[in-house]
């Protein structure tokens, strides 16, 4: 069947520092733990703002502590996306009230009424500036009276007597203190200045992406489109060919651009626009890419994850993947490297190589983990859904997506269905219901259920499915397509060959105009057409359908591929339905090699394989081996979870194979246990009506064997 792989979004921001600075919206660049109420409204920034800054670092200095971070039984910091309520609402403690004990008696009294005083939240109630500030500390070290205790008579009498006790020495260390404080807010004064660059850079380049934006909807007004109404799309278009004498200085503001264009019109299905403007958003910040490496990243992604993912266009996207990877590990970008990791998962996973593609989403999911400090997924499951933790959260869901269509791929459909569960709850917090990321884990859930040979419950979802996509993307949309290929080949196996039919025809007449002939997709789904029009008689027609699909993935893909096997075994089912017995043996053999080399001898697909050429060894009296490669087949079964549809296949045949070994009773059993399972599990291959007649035209009062090729 064909399934759209789902990916976690690209983060822009990956530090939770992200929450409290929108370019934009008008709000400021700024260091969140040292940040004055008036930044955190956005209100003008004046000197007694350093005054701020200076105070905070001089609370953490003195006492060891953030003013906000004692809401914690366990004296962690709170989490920054609370710092704005806290920097505006909380009046911190004194600093001798949190320090060490040792360090009370120094702190308590003048320095607690310094420190607070410059942390005051009214700019006009601090300090006005920094030179006010080294005053009151130097009034401290004389033993004077401070301004921060301004009133308190007794407090004044109190300093004079103490004015000339030996406290010389640690006087003299607070003032070493303050020249580390002075130091060290040079150092932050620089680095604001640095924040205030970068945030004007942004304000300026979301301003030119707004305008853009603006436009792109303004040639929709008659006005501007000569009184003709444009569509959207037509808008969109227009956009693009503007934006192309555009930003020519700019090369970072026109890749994010382009990069958002790219994948706008890979959604839309326009693969041929996607791959042009994707490319172009990476050759434009190519030379740049030292100066501007977080563009060149996202640019990177955008083309070999939501371009490459949508259409799908060559055998270059596994190479993409791992260049995004490589890259993103040099520059230190967390969060890209792991976005890369998912798309490398995937393009293994799209390459039938499973096994490598957990190794990679395993990683991926191993780093969300530590990056939300959890150690396991129900932990997670549990966290609040904060602004920090919001895309983390995303990732996370979108990784158990994927690595459930990995486990799909391996057969594990215990492992599968769990994951695919945890991405279905995660994503119902996470997602609006109305959002179509919801139908992608519906899909694999809906795999699963046929796979375990619940046809029902998988056309019940297949139906919804493609229902949600039609409406959500319109049904010429490739993931519409898809849904449709994958409802008409449920049906095809429930045997309601009229409707599969009608929409296998549909979707190949869709996919042969998007994608052509040779693409994977169509070949996949005329693949399917050819088992649907052999299981409706027309044998001539389905073997050649399928020597023509063989053909072409063997161009494609190469002799030893699974596709290849997979084409391999229907052309046996053609072949023997037209009387090619010796053929047909041969065709399933050589499905079998290639599938025990290329997906181990234990997997379910290599287990189909074998049944199917136990049932083509019986066609040529091989009966003995026949029985022994049925026999082989329910051994395997009965270690992994159960496929129906491979056990009636094994145990049909092997009851044949056994009554022509004289095995009678044996015989009978396999047959009913094949019927029993047929009356839960319709077959496509196999008829319950089939295999009651075989029961009843050999009864065990009859005492006749029998011959293999008599059956």
């Amino acid at each position: 069947k064909l399934l759209d792989f789902g990916i976690a979004k690209l983060l822009d921001g990956s530090t939770a520092a992200s929450a409290l600075t929108a370019t934009g919206t008008g709000m400021q660049r700024l260091t969140p733990r040292y940040a004055a109420p008036e930044q955190v409204r956005g209100e003008p920034v004046t000197l007694a703002t350093d005054v701020y800054a200076f105070g905070v670092l001089a609370y953490e200095l003195l006492s060891g502590r953030s003013p906000y971070g004692l809401d914690g039984s366990d004296g962690r910091p709170v989490p920054l996306h609370q710092l704005p309520a806290l920097v505006c609402d909380l009046d911190p403690p004194p600093p001798s009230r949190v320090c060490e004990a040792a360090a009370r008696g120094r702190l308590q009294g003048d320095l607690d009424a310094i420190v607070l005083r410059c942390l005051r939240k009214h700019p006009l109630e601090r300090y006005p500036d920094l030179q006010a500030v080294a005053a009151e500390l130097q009034a401290w070290q004389r033993g004077d009276p401070v301004q921060a205790r301004h009133g308190d008579r007794l407090y004044r009498l109190r300093r004079g007597l103490w004015r000339h006790r030996v406290a010389v020495t640690a006087a003299l260390l607070i003032v070493l203190l303050t020249a580390g404080f002075v130091a060290q807010l040079s150092r932050q004064v620089e680095l604001a200045a640095q924040q205030a660059a970068a945030a004007e850079a942004e304000r300026a380049k979301a301003e030119q992406v707004t305008e853009f934006m603006v436009e792109l909807f303004r040639n929709a007004d008659p006005s501007k489109s000569l009184g003709a109404k444009l569509t959207v799309r037509e808008a969109l278009d227009r956009g693009v060919a503007d934006l192309q004498g555009q930003l020519q200085d700019q090369p970072e503001v026109k890749s994010h651009l382009l990069r958002e264009l790219a994948t706008i019109y890979g959604e839309l299905g326009d693969r041929e626009r996607a791959v042009s403007l994707a490319d172009e958003a990476v050759s434009l910040v190519e030379p740049w890419r030292e100066s501007y490496p977080d563009a060149w990243l996202q640019a990177l992604y955008v083309r070999a994850a939501k371009v490459d993912r949508v259409v799908r266009t060559d055998t270059s996207a596994l190479p993409r993947a791992q260049h995004l990877v490589e890259q993103a590990i040099r520059l230190g970008r967390d969060s890209i490297e792991r976005l890369g990791r998912s798309q490398l998962g995937l393009e293994l996973a799209h390459r039938g190589e499973h096994e490598l593609a957990l190794a990679q989403l395993d990683q991926v999911a191993t780093d969300l983990l530590a990056a939300l400090d959890v150690t396991d997924l129900a932990e997670a499951q549990r966290l609040p859904v904060s602004a920090e933790r919001h895309e983390l959260l995303r990732e996370l869901a979108m990784n158990s997506h994927n690595r459930c269509r990995s486990l799909i791929g391996l057969g594990q459909l215990g492992e599968a269905e769990q994951a695919c569960q945890t991405a279905a709850v995660m994503k119902a917090r996470l997602w609006p219901a109305s959002d179509p990321l919801h139908i992608t884990t519906q899909l694999s859930l809906a795999e699963i259920a046929g796979e375990r040979g619940d046809l029902e419950a998988a056309i019940r979802a297949e139906r919804a499915v493609l229902e949600r996509s039609r409406a959500v993307y319109g049904p010429d949309h490739l993931r519409a397509v898809y849904a449709e290929v994958n409802l008409g080949t449920s049906l095809k196996q429930a045997r309601q060959y009229e409707e599969a039919a009608a929409l296998l025809e549909d979707a190949l007449s869709r996919l042969e105009a998007q994608l052509g002939r040779e693409h994977p997709a169509y070949l996949l789904t005329l693949n399917n057409y050819g088992n649907l029009v052999g299981n409706q008689g027309d044998w001539e027609r389905a073997l050649a359908l399928h020597e023509q699909v063989l053909t072409l993935r063997r161009q494609r893909f190469g002799t030893d591929s699974v596709e290849v096997a997979q084409s391999l075994m229907n052309l046996a089912n053609a072949q023997k339905a037209l009387g090619q017995a010796r053929q047909a043996l041969e065709s399933t053999a050589a499905a079998v090699d290639i599938y025990r080399r290329g997906s181990g001898p234990d997997h379910p697909d290599t287990l189909r394989a074998i049944a199917n050429l136990a049932s083509k060894q019986l066609d040529v009296d091989q009966v003995d081996a026949a029985a022994v490669s049925a026999e082989g087949v329910l051994l395997a079964l009965d270690q992994q979870d159960d496929r129906p549809d491979i056990r009636i296949q094994a145990q049909y045949v092997l009851a044949r194979a056994w009554w022509a070994l004289g095995r009678h009773e044996e015989a009978h059993d396999a047959a009913e246990q094949a019927l029993q399972q047929l009356r839960t599990h319709p077959d496509e291959l196999i008829s319950a009506d089939e295999v009651t007649a075989w029961i009843e035209a050999h009864p065990l009062t009859a005492g006749a064997a029998g011959s293999a090729s008599s059956e």
